[in-house]
């Protein structure tokens, strides 16, 4: 099964803001993982894990404005690796993660953005981790999947 969630960056004031595309593209270079640009603005990242996810997002690569991504993956895609991707790029873009379109509370990862979402009807989800955000999102938590990230 295919799910999509949008990551939407909105500044201080509730507008639409710019995320910061430098700091997901030094995210997206690092060794672990493997980034194969598909067609302009889309990616296919394969973890050091296994786990893979698609990110398309508009204005990475070039000057453009770069306000919201969106991440594919399958149910069988989710690992750990995949976990740390999209809370890594939810920092370092500071955007906020929408479980699709329909999703009335977003998921941050920082306090400082808890007024940045002034139009939903609940506030934002502060999420500390993967295990967090696997729980979040409703994705079964195996003691070996996060093994690692607790030692």
């Amino acid at each position: 099964m295919q799910r999509s969630m949008l990551l939407v960056c909105h500044a201080a004031d509730g507008r639409i803001a710019t995320g910061n595309r430098e700091a997901v593209r030094r995210v997206l270079a690092r060794a672990d993982y493997d980034v194969r640009a598909v067609r302009r603005g889309w990616f296919a990242i394969t973890c050091a894990d296994g786990g893979s996810v698609e990110l398309v997002a508009p204005g990475l690569e070039g000057t453009h404005t770069f306000r919201r991504a969106e991440l594919i993956f399958n149910a069988a895609s989710w690992t750990e690796g995949v976990l740390q991707l999209v809370m890594s790029i939810m920092r370092a873009g500071g955007f906020g993660l929408l479980d699709g379109l329909n999703a009335t509370r977003v998921m941050i990862t920082t306090p400082e953005h808890l007024l940045h979402y002034p139009w939903l009807p609940e506030p934002p989800l502060i999420i500390r981790g993967p295990r967090h955000l696997a729980t979040a999102l409703g994705h079964a938590v195996t003691p070996h999947l996060f093994a690692l990230a607790s030692r």
